[in-house]
């Protein structure tokens, strides 16, 4: 009964990272690298950010221990992490009509909760919408 309530809480988090996955494609250089500093300083901050200066400080005094972390991470994780910065940093997604859903909390400590069946429900939702074939992998390398 429980995982039947945080479904929807599920699914608008893989959402929300294959949104940021595409979205992210989409961005320019300067943009990207903007992105990929914010979600460091989320990673670093435990997702929580209350001075940006003196996070992005500490990420470039951890760069290698975040590079170490964000290689044992899924495909899921890392966009789920670069989807909070987009929406941090004011970036809305590129797929017309999308919007970012509420994220959860902690959206990698979702992913141990996760079957295939959320999975397919929210990739079959870009193939419905959009007749765009995504991947998104939440097991990790």
């Amino acid at each position: 009964m429980f995982k039947f309530l945080k479904r929807p809480v599920f699914l608008g988090a893989i959402r929300n990272a294959i949104n940021a996955k595409i979205t992210l494609e989409e961005l320019s250089e300067e943009q990207k690298i903007s992105i990929y500093a914010y979600a460091n300083a989320l990673y670093i901050s435990g997702g929580r950010i209350t001075n940006i200066e003196a996070a992005l400080e500490k990420v470039s005094e951890n760069i290698s221990v975040i590079d170490s972390a964000l290689d044992r991470m899924s495909e899921y994780e890392i966009n789920a992490l670069y989807s909070m910065a987009m929406m941090e940093c004011g970036v809305e997604p590129k797929l017309p009509g999308e919007g970012w859903n509420v994220p959860p909390s902690n959206p990698l400590a979702l992913v141990t909760e996760f079957d295939k069946q959320d999975i397919e429900t929210a990739i079959s939702y870009f193939w419905d919408k959009y007749r765009l074939k995504v991947n998104m992998r939440i097991t990790r390398p």
